[in-house]
């Protein structure tokens, strides 16, 4: 009978014990945050880019609604970057409204996609840590966590290209910012997809940098960048090429795709090697030099800047990543080998500057 009694009490503890070890390592939505993309930084004119992307519990349905992300040196706990309101509106969710189409309904985290800035010849810190604050409204207070620490790449560097464009105004739109298209993530099961991670939107200016068009923005011919030649931007071979798609007029968006599929509108991918593929897309129909399979040097012309697929105006699109699909291959960062620094958008001229392995800030007018 003392045996059996002792017995139950053995049992009753073990599984006490199991079920408090079970708690204890069980991460809740407030914990769970971790690091999960850390890409190779990138130079621009003045900052080095730190790329990475966080993923969270789902903490909106413990009630909690995140205010702000203050990223942090972890061994000084000096601020290097906070993070308000306006760019957490760039968080992906099973109900975000920021893809081109919907992310699955049962994605079971939110994912925020962060570019770190820290002055080009400044102190970079080893590692890098995160202090977040939520609104608890359940219980009517504030929530402090802090989490996610990592360890940048300095020792790496990116890929260095020609540009696929010259001339003495281009604007590239969508690459040194926190917005589209480096928010872009597209989910596939347990798989991501990051292929325009990087790219960048080129678009040309006037002389006084503050438009992209003169007349009519709903004509093509409008646009200072429409028609201009598309040069390689690396040597390698042509892998893929669609043409024949029809081109949104202006700004209207008159002619869209109606999948993924029809986005990049006509467009060619370059295989650069050691598993790159180089990818330019919304050239004019019609207007490609190139076929499968031919053997292209950089600078050497390819097509015409257009207006076809998801296209809001006139514009080459560009990107490179690991792998010949656009959006489910890993988006790589890359750097110009030589450009010129000659103005911001909407401010006007600058002393000129010559940049090399740089990729410039979004709102920086270069020349080639």
């Amino acid at each position: 009978m003392h045996t059996k009694v002792l017995l139950n009490i053995m049992l009753a503890s073990l599984i006490s014990c199991i079920g408090c070890r079970k708690s204890e390592t069980q991460k809740t939505a407030l914990e769970a945050i971790e690091v999960i993309l850390n890409d190779t930084p990138f130079p621009s004119e003045t900052y080095l880019r730190i790329p990475y992307t966080l993923r969270f519990g789902e903490f909106e349905k413990e009630g909690l609604k995140l205010k702000q992300i203050t990223v942090m040196d972890s061994q000084t706990r000096s601020e290097l970057l906070k993070i308000g309101e306006d760019e957490l509106e760039f968080m992906i969710s099973d109900n975000t409204s920021l893809t081109l189409f919907l992310v699955p309904e049962n994605l079971k985290h939110y994912y925020l996609s962060v570019q770190l800035p820290l002055p080009i010849d400044g102190a970079r810190p080893r590692k890098v840590m995160h202090r977040l604050e939520f609104s608890d409204t359940v219980n009517n207070k504030t929530i402090f966590q802090e989490g996610a620490v990592f360890t940048p790449r300095y020792g790496e560097t990116p890929m260095v290209i020609n540009s696929p464009v010259k001339g003495n105004r281009n604007l590239f739109l969508s690459h040194s910012t926190m917005n589209y298209h480096f928010y872009l993530i597209f989910f596939n099961g347990d798989s991501i997809g990051t292929g325009p991670r990087f790219a960048f939107d080129q678009v040309e200016v006037n002389d006084a940098m503050t438009s992209s068009y003169e007349g009519d923005p709903c004509v093509n011919e409008s646009y200072f960048n429409y028609g201009d030649t598309i040069y390689a931007a690396a040597d390698g071979k042509v892998f893929e090429v669609r043409d024949g798609m029809i081109e949104n007029n202006g700004n209207q968006m008159d002619q869209l795709p109606v999948s993924m599929a029809g986005v990049p509108g006509n467009y060619m991918i370059q295989d650069i090697g050691n598993g790159n593929y180089a990818f330019y897309a919304h050239l004019i129909p019609g207007s490609l030099k190139v076929s499968v399979g031919d053997i292209i040097k950089s600078g050497e012309a390819i097509g015409l800047i257009g207006n076809s697929g998801y296209s809001g105006m006139p514009h080459l699109h560009f990107n490179i990543s690991e792998g010949s699909d656009s959006f489910w291959s890993k988006g790589l960062p890359f750097v110009f080998r030589n450009c010129t620094w000659v103005g911001i958008m909407d401010q006007g001229s600058v002393t000129p500057v010559n940049l090399k392995n740089t990729m410039p800030e979004q709102m920086s007018v270069i020349a080639f």
